[in-house]
């Protein structure tokens, strides 16, 4: 977990497998399969982050880091 203040960046990483393209492609936007259920949890925090503000992205998506990022919205 990292965390900056000015402007606001929180990511979060995990050394576990990637998500797949296909799923990666659709992870936040909508709801998707995943292995307990139906993946609503990423797709309702990234859309209290908007509502808030905030974006929530996965930034980085390879074999051993996978990261997502909640960070201020800047246009």
């Amino acid at each position: 977990v990292s965390l900056r203040s000015q402007p606001f960046i929180m990511t979060v990483c995990d050394s576990g497998v990637p998500v797949p393209a296909e799923v990666a492609a659709k992870l936040l936007h909508t709801v998707v399969d995943s292995e307990d259920g139906l993946g609503i949890g990423l797709f309702q925090a990234a859309r209290w982050a908007e509502q808030s503000g905030y974006r929530l992205l996965l930034r980085e998506n390879r074999a051993g880091r996978v990261c997502f990022e909640l960070a201020e919205h800047r246009d």
